[in-house]
């Protein structure tokens, strides 16, 4: 009798991890679901505003990028004839007394 309610037992823990498996799973697939459809409206959104001004757009697309990438960059952005944008990252020079300087005396064995 032990015997049968041991299997019992790991067979109803087993049924209840299979159950949470599945519902993870499809939690899982719904806000995958959710997320692509967010994606396609971003994306129809920005296709239709590229339609219309496709200079403008491309040109938005990369600062937006640029800021993404580099974040807390000054970054300033030279339009010229060319067809591409070239950025300029252009930091402060930073204070030279942040850097230690060298111990005198540090290579002898004293």
């Amino acid at each position: 009798m032990k015997r049968r309610n041991n299997k019992n037992q790991k067979l109803n823990e087993a049924l209840g991890e299979k159950d949470a498996i599945i519902s993870n799973a499809e939690g899982e697939k719904a806000a995958r679901i959710e997320q692509a459809r967010d994606d396609v409206a971003i994306f129809n959104k920005l296709y239709g505003e590229y339609k219309n001004n496709p200079e403008i757009t491309r040109e938005r697309l990369i600062i937006e990028t640029l800021e993404q990438v580099l974040p807390g960059s000054q970054v300033y952005i030279m339009n010229d004839d060319g067809s591409t944008l070239k950025y300029l990252p252009i930091e402060p020079q930073k204070n030279e007394s942040t850097i230690p300087a060298p111990i005198e005396g540090g290579d002898s064995d004293e």
